[in-house]
């Protein structure tokens, strides 16, 4: 049995067939088209670390944090998980299902004691986006909001902070044991807003 056709490969063949300029657009989007929540993971340390303790040793932090953001991203329900260098993408049914996942993988890291240096704890970074999106399994995630939260979770976040995009943000169906902030951020040239977003320190038993 022939493997399924990726994004781009579809992409080419309805590039070379026959068709309206309406058609390409719709088929993609009915083929690969999917609403859901995509979380993006960054690991923090990399120059810095490799430099003082090697990159062998880099990597196997990596190795756990892959181990760990397996198991939890399975457990709260995300509908797909790859792995690429440091970073780690997820998708979800549902913004709270993703930042769930969000705050356990902080919550586990912190538990496991992976350090980068003697003082240094391992942290990561995450950006949530959520909306229509087209996913190829074997290709990724594509689309603003996929942007937006690779944009978040790479570039902005610090160690530990999980931030979402303000349409992920929206779409959390409870809100009441949060702490956010909105903020501002801009990218070619146009202002974006987002949030960073805590678990409510008040209302944790």
């Amino acid at each position: 049995m022939s493997e399924p056709k990726g994004l781009f490969e579809t992409l080419l063949e309805l590039e070379n067939a026959d068709l309206d300029d309406t058609a390409p657009e719709q088929r993609i989007w009915d083929r690969f088209g999917q609403t859901c929540a995509v979380l993006v993971l960054d690991s923090t340390g990399f120059s810095r670390t490799t430099q003082q303790r090697g990159i062998v040793y880099f990597l196997s932090l990596v190795a756990k944090m892959r181990e760990i953001g397996g198991r939890i991203f399975s457990g709260c329900g995300a509908t797909g998980f790859r792995a690429e260098a440091d970073n780690l993408f997820a998708e979800f049914p549902t913004a709270d299902q993703a930042l769930t996942a969000a705050f356990e993988m902080h919550c586990q890291l912190e538990e496991s004691g992976l350090m980068l240096l003697e003082s240094e704890p391992f942290t990561v970074c995450i950006g949530i986006g959520y909306g229509r999106l087209l996913l190829s399994r074997t290709e990724g995630m594509f689309g603003d909001e996929m942007n937006l939260a690779s944009k978040l979770g790479e570039d902005t976040a610090t160690g530990g902070q999980t931030l979402l995009t303000e349409a992920a943000y929206s779409a959390l169906q409870s809100k009441d044991h949060l702490t956010a902030t909105r903020q501002m951020i801009t990218i070619a040239g146009v202002a974006l807003p987002y949030f960073e977003v805590a678990p409510d320190k008040q209302q944790v038993p």
